[in-house]
C-alpha cells in the first residue's frame, strides 16, 4: 500500500486532485513511531507538495472513538488551508502555489483531549532544479543573453585583442577599465538609432541572441549550443557543453565545458572541474608533440522555468599562467574572460566579456535531429 500512496503523490504533481489514501488498519501504523496508547494515528509524517500547490490529502486512523470529539487540523502557515473532513479517515486540504524559496509548514491534527499528531508539508522553490533535470539528460539552447548589471565588458586593444587596456595608468584608484553589459547595450542602441532613425531599437534588443540552427550540422558550424548531463565510468556526474563553430557571441569558448561537477543545492551552483580548454604543443617543424589540459574552475548557476533549464555562467577564465579569476569584479591584475570579444557599433572599441552569461535550454528531442 505504500506504493499506492506514492502514486497519489505523483498524481498530485500533475493535477490538483483529492485522492483518498486510507490504508487497512493493520498497515496504517507500519513504520511509524506511534505510542501504543495513541488514539489518533496518521498515515504519514511528511508530505512534499510541488511548487504549483493544489489539493492534497492524508489518511488517519482512530483506534477508538471519543464521545463529543471531532477531527480538527491547524496549520502553522496560512498557505496550507481549506481543511475538510467529509470523508471518514481522510483529511483533505489545499496548498497554495509557492513563488519563493523552499518552505515548510507543520499541521497539527487534534481529536478532543487525546494526544495530537502532526505532519509537515514541504514545498520547493519553483526555480529549484529537480534531480531529474540533471540525470542523463540532453538540452538544446534557444537563446543566450548577458546580465545587464553583472556581465562586465573589459576594454581591449583593438589591434592585439588583449585586455592590457583594462589597466588605466592615469587612474591609479581605478585601474580596471570596464563597463557593464547594460551600458554597452545602451551605447550600442544610441549609436544604432542615430545611424538608422527609421529602424529604432531599444537596449533590450541588443545582447540577446537566439540559437536557430539544427543541433548538429555536418561541418560542426551553426548557431547551436547543447548541454549533456551524464555519469563517467567512476559514477561521477559530468557536464558536456558543446557548440557550433559559429555562435551568436563569436568563438565563445565558454560554450565548451567538459568535466565532473558537484552540485551545491543550497546555492543552486554547479562547481565544474573544467577540462575543456587544451593547449597544443608543436615542435619547430610544426608537428604536434603534446596536448596539455588547462584546468579551470567554472561555476554555473542552475534554475528552472517551467520545462526550461536556465544556466548562468558565474565564473570562468581563459587559462593562462598569469590568470587568477575569483569574483565578478576582480582584484587588480585578475584577468577573467569568456574567451571571446565583442565590438561596439562602429568597431572603434573592442571588449572582453566576463560573468553573467545566461543560456535558456529546452529539452532535446530526437525530432530535432531529423531536421538536419
Amino acid at each position: 500500500m505504500k506504493k499506492n500512496y506514492l502514486l497519489y503523490l505523483a498524481v498530485s504533481l500533475i493535477a490538483p486532485v483529492v485522492f483518498s489514501c486510507t490504508k487497512p488498519e493493520d498497515e496504517l501504523d507500519e513504520g511509524l513511531d506511534v505510542a501504543s496508547d495513541a488514539v489518533l494515528v496518521l498515515s504519514e509524517t511528511a508530505i512534499e507538495v510541488p511548487s504549483g500547490g493544489g489539493s492534497q490529502s492524508i489518511a488517519y486512523q482512530l483506534k477508538e472513538t471519543v464521545e463529543g470529539a471531532s477531527i480538527e487540523a491547524v496549520s502553522s502557515e496560512s498557505w496550507v488551508n481549506q481543511f475538510n473532513y467529509d470523508v471518514d479517515g481522510v483529511i483533505s486540504f489545499y496548498v497554495e502555489p509557492n513563488e519563493g524559496p523552499d518552505r515548510s509548514a507543520t499541521v497539527t491534527v487534534l481529536y478532543g483531549e487525546t494526544s495530537p499528531c502532526s505532519f509537515t508539508v514541504t514545498q520547493p522553490d519553483p526555480k529549484k532544479v529537480p534531480d531529474s533535470f540533471l540525470d542523463n539528460t540532453t538540452w538544446t539552447a534557444i537563446k543566450c543573453d548577458f546580465d545587464r548589471e553583472r556581465s562586465l565588458f573589459y576594454y581591449c586593444d583593438t589591434e592585439t585583442h588583449d585586455f592590457s587596456w583594462q589597466y588605466n595608468p592615469d587612474d591609479p584608484d581605478n585601474p580596471i577599465r570596464y563597463i557593464t553589459a547594460g551600458k554597452f547595450a545602451a551605447d550600442y542602441a544610441a549609436a544604432w538609432n542615430a545611424a538608422y532613425p527609421d529602424d529604432p531599437k531599444t537596449t533590450d534588443y541588443f545582447l540577446t541572441f537566439e540559437f536557430t540552427d539544427p543541433t548538429t550540422t555536418e561541418d560542426g558550424s551553426g548557431t547551436y549550443c547543447d548541454v549533456e548531463f551524464r555519469y563517467n565510468e567512476a559514477g561521477k556526474p559530468t557536464i558536456l557543453m558543446s557548440n557550433g563553430a559559429s555562435t551568436p557571441a563569436g568563438a565563445a569558448t565558454i560554450l565548451s565545458v567538459t568535466g565532473t561537477y558537484t552540485y551545491d543545492r543550497a546555492s543552486s551552483m554547479l562547481i565544474v572541474d573544467d577540462e575543456a580548454i587544451k593547449q597544443r604543443i608543436y615542435d619547430d617543424a610544426g608537428n604536434l608533440m603534446d596536448i596539455i589540459v588547462l584546468p579551470r574552475e567554472t561555476l554555473i548557476h542552475v534554475e528552472k522555468s517551467g520545462e526550461y533549464l536556465i544556466l548562468r555562467v558565474e565564473k570562468t577564465a581563459w587559462p593562462h599562467p598569469d590568470f587568477a579569476v575569483d569574483t565578478y569584479i576582480p582584484e587588480s591584475k585578475d584577468q577573467p574572460s569568456f574567451g571571446f570579444n565583442l565590438n561596439n557599433f562602429d568597431l572603434s572599441q573592442e571588449f572582453c566579456i566576463y560573468g553573467g552569461l545566461t543560456y535558456t535550454f529546452k529539452p532535446w528531442t530526437p525530432e530535432e535531429s531529423d531536421e538536419q
